[in-house]
């Protein structure tokens, strides 16, 4: 499924709504979607795609399972919310340098015994 940019603001409107925040600005848009700063100190990324959106927020879970906030003096959002009818992942703000996009990042048993012995090394 695709999005037009005004069917993406739509839905940020919908989710602010639902949880009585505001849209404060947009952070940024590209190819994964567009990201806006929340009225609670927020991020909050509409996702174009599914699969982008899943990926991330399937990351952020399993980070947050592994009580990871920063990788070798990068810090890494703290999830907030998602809302998997309308694709948002709403995340902390962070300072630079950080880690944030992980629309790209695949996950399975094998990637994540990966991933966390990556972590291990880098911490």
């Amino acid at each position: 499924m695709f999005y037009s940019k005004e069917e993406l603001t739509r839905l940020m409107q919908q989710y602010c709504k639902l949880h009585e925040i505001e849209i404060v600005a947009t952070l940024g848009y590209g190819l994964q979607g567009i990201v806006y700063k929340t009225s609670r100190r927020s991020a909050a990324k509409v996702h174009l795609h599914k699969a982008g959106y899943l990926r991330e927020r399937d990351a952020y879970l399993r980070l947050a399972d592994h009580n990871v906030h920063n990788v070798r003096g990068f810090s890494v959002p703290l999830l907030r919310g998602y809302d998997d009818q309308r694709l948002i992942i709403e995340m902390t703000l962070v300072s630079p340098p950080f880690i944030v996009d992980f629309g790209g990042a695949y996950l399975d048993e094998l990637c994540l015994r990966h991933l966390l012995l990556i972590l291990a090394v880098l911490t």
